[in-house]
Parts: C-alpha cells; sequence; structure tokens
C-alpha cells in the first residue's frame, strides 16, 4: 500500500469514526443541542415559577371576599 491510499483510508476511517460518535452520543449518551437545551431550560423554568406560586395564588383567593360563589363559577367553565 502507497502512501496516498494510506491517507485515504485514514481519513476515511476519521470521517467514519466521527459520525458514530456523534449518533452514539446524540442517540444514547444525551447530548444535545444548545437550542434544544435552551428550550428544556425555559420549560424547568416555567414549571418551577407555577409551582413555587400556584399555592399563594390560591391563598389569595380563597381569602377574598365570595370566593366560594367564585370557584363555583369557575368550576361551571
Amino acid at each position: 500500500m502507497n502512501r496516498k491510499e494510506q491517507v485515504k483510508y485514514t481519513a476515511w476511517g476519521a470521517v467514519a469514526g466521527a459520525v458514530l460518535i456523534m449518533i452514539i452520543g446524540f442517540s444514547w449518551l444525551g447530548w444535545t443541542l444548545e437550542s434544544t437545551a435552551k428550550k428544556m431550560a425555559a420549560e424547568q423554568v416555567n414549571a418551577a415559577v407555577v409551582g413555587v406560586l400556584t399555592p399563594r395564588c390560591v391563598e389569595r383567593f380563597m381569602n377574598q371576599p365570595g370566593a366560594a360563589a367564585k370557584l363555583t363559577e369557575l368550576k361551571a367553565i
């Protein structure tokens, strides 16, 4: 095998290895793109804010005058 063929096989091996590593990384190792990570972070932040503020909102709603009537009205919707 001459030098030119060795370089060609080495280059193709490197390309195949890089593709294989990317397939394994994104499929089984949990790698994500930056845009996907930002979307996931935004969803987690929104869920956390709702989880923290919900009890306070319910408490304020129940403490206002006529809460029982308003609750019945909301349940009808």
